[in-house]
């Protein structure tokens, strides 16, 4: 706070949700309604489903007015929230001991983790 030069009221991420759907169709439709009954942030909302990240991240982010706080609103459909936890668009250095059998990346992120793990080029 004290870096942004920013009160506690401006904060965005005090309280947040994640909404995991089955289609691209219901995030637009899940966001339609959350913007229909909250106010919206100016400035606040992001499409990286139409728009990814260059690391394959896809959400939709929003953060609106509710009970005189900010709340944070990510919509995903699970394929997406899959991707973004586990996959090439995970944050690697978050990492929360879940077992990433059978996922498509997870020989990427074991990858990972044995180069950090390694102290010498024998070992790797």
């Amino acid at each position: 706070m004290q870096n942004k030069n920013i009160t506690f009221e401006q904060l965005s991420d005090i309280m947040a949700f994640r909404i995991a759907v089955d289609s691209i169709d219901q995030c637009y439709q899940v966001l339609g309604v959350i913007h229909r009954h909250y106010s919206l942030v100016p400035g606040r909302f992001k499409d990286f489903i139409s728009t990814p990240k260059p690391n394959g991240y896809k959400s939709l982010h929003t953060t609106v007015i509710g009970l005189n706080h900010r709340i944070e609103i990510q919509i995903r459909t699970h394929e997406m929230h899959r991707t973004a936890e586990l996959g090439i668009a995970a944050h690697w250095q978050y990492k929360q001991g879940e077992n990433h059998d059978g996922y498509q990346y997870a020989w990427l992120r074991d990858l990972l983790e044995i180069m950090e793990q390694a102290s010498t080029p024998e070992e790797f």
